[in-house]
């Protein structure tokens, strides 16, 4: 769950989506302490494919610019 990834009840930021490795760049606004930092730097910027984005956030909002 979200617990794994950050503090529960947190809003994340969709950076972007990489459909040819299914794979989703997401940004912790706190800007560090991201228990899934996975790239060594402590900066907020994670990644995750998508199969796990969908097992780990149970509510994704998206708006139109």
């Amino acid at each position: 769950g979200i617990s794994l990834i950050s503090d529960s009840k947190h809003a994340y930021t969709v950076l972007g989506y990489d459909p040819r490795t299914e794979t989703v760049r997401l940004r912790n606004p706190w800007g560090f302490g991201e228990k899934a930092d996975r790239d060594g730097v402590d900066d907020g910027n994670f990644s995750m494919s998508l199969t796990e984005m969908a097992a780990t956030f149970s509510l994704v909002i998206a708006e139109a610019v």
